[in-house]
């Protein structure tokens, strides 16, 4: 994948993550779950997460699973 994306030239530098299949994954705790949408005015949620969820919806909302 990652041959694929370079040679796209979409980025301006090479891509160094490595993706790799999800083996085990572990839940959060219920406490976790929906944290912004029960901490709406947290610094976090207002200026990191809402611009990321907004930018997402903008260029995939019609691929968003609500």
């Amino acid at each position: 994948m990652h041959a694929e994306l370079g040679a796209t030239k979409q980025f301006a530098a090479p891509i160094v993550t490595e993706v790799i299949e999800v083996t085990t994954f572990y839940p959060a705790e219920d406490y976790h779950q929906r944290h912004c949408e029960q901490n709406p005015y947290q610094p976090y949620c207002q200026f990191v997460v809402e611009p990321k969820v907004a930018k997402a919806e903008g260029k995939f909302g019609d691929q968003l699973q609500r």
